[in-house]
């Protein structure tokens, strides 16, 4: 498979090491730190399991708390649209309990 499918958060094995893939064309290897720069046309072999009907890996746990906060904060908005603006604190503990979960899962 080509690096260019392979999804960012990904790990997979080129040239015998294992990388996770950090951008389009950068990866940091598993086991250590610094960032390599992967020819997109390189083949690399994806070292989780991957979605039988898709082809692409489950979604990422960040991807669901950044969905989740993007659905409070739709709702805060609706509620700013009908009552007027939500008190600041209303607006810092959404804030607090989404950053928490995109951290946490991150």
């Amino acid at each position: 498979m080509k690096f260019l499918a392979i999804s960012i958060g990904e790990t997979f094995s080129w040239k015998g090491d294992s990388y996770r893939k950090t951008g389009p064309m950068t990866a940091t290897p598993v086991e250590g730190s610094g960032s390599k720069m992967i020819p997109r046309s390189a083949e690399v072999e994806p070292l989780e399991n991957r979605s039988a009907e898709t082809g692409h890996m489950p979604e990422h746990p960040a991807a669901a708390a950044l969905l989740s906060y993007q659905k409070e904060i739709s709702d805060l908005i609706e509620l700013w649209r009908t009552t007027g603006i939500p008190d600041r604190a209303t607006l810092n503990e959404t804030l607090s309990k989404h950053r928490k979960a995109i951290l946490k899962s991150a």
